[in-house]
């Protein structure tokens, strides 16, 4: 019977030191859910365009957390804000070269975060354009032309080839670059001329233009610029 005693004494304490232990968990939880200063101010998941073509506009974002709100600012570019949310914003572009784009979080408990930059290379996009000619009407034969860029960024190039007698197509030529035409030669050059002209219609005097047969390799370079 004394054994019993002294085992349920111990039962009860040991519940009882349990109790204060779980407690004690469950308070230090619920403060430091209270304690909105322990929030680290950190942005995450900054995106937006980082190549956007002159007078377009971009969006950027950031990942939204309960009671931040965040600041936009932009460098080469109008900042459009965004109805009901402070998370996205939208960038009109309308200088060309390197703009900027920064964001910081303000937590709930007032701490501030390091400022967040993206560059983004803003293009001003001229309309070239290229004639192309086959005096058997015939197309190129395998023959082609590629336009291609060089400067702070990476631009694609473009490729043409013609399938019949003439055709005009038009290109966007990024103003500042070196922009570079190389002739691939085909199964019947000797029926091959283009030219390349700074408009979207192929008229005027041509910036550059090649005769039966093209030469091949590259012919032309330049450095872009609009008219």
């Amino acid at each position: 019977m004394k054994i019993n005693k002294i085992l349920n004494i111990g039962k009860l304490s040991i519940l009882a030191l349990s109790f204060a232990l779980l407690t004690g968990c469950f308070d230090n939880d619920e403060d430091y859910g209270l304690d909105t200063d322990k929030v680290i101010a950190t942005v995450f998941d900054f995106t937006g365009p980082s190549l956007v073509s002159l007078d377009e506009t971009g969006m950027f974002s950031v990942t939204p957390r309960a009671g931040s709100t965040f600041a936009w600012s932009v460098n080469g570019g109008d900042l459009i804000p965004m109805a009901d949310t402070d998370t996205k914003v939208n960038v009109l572009f309308n200088v060309g070269g390197t703009s900027t784009v920064s964001v910081t979080e303000t937590t709930a408990g007032g701490m501030v975060s390091e400022t967040e930059t993206m560059q983004v290379t803003v293009l001003q996009l001229c309309t070239f354009s290229i004639d192309m000619r086959d005096s058997y009407g015939d197309g190129w034969n395998g023959a082609s032309v590629v336009v291609s860029f060089t400067g702070a960024v990476d631009i694609p190039s473009v490729e043409f080839a013609l399938t019949g007698s003439a055709a005009v197509e038009t290109f966007s030529a990024p103003a500042g670059f070196e922009m570079s035409v190389t002739f691939n030669s085909g199964a019947w050059d000797s029926e091959i001329s283009y030219a390349i002209f700074d408009n979207a219609t192929a008229s005027g005097a041509p910036l550059f233009f090649d005769l039966p047969s093209p030469t091949i390799g590259t012919a032309f370079t330049t450095t872009v610029v609009c008219p």
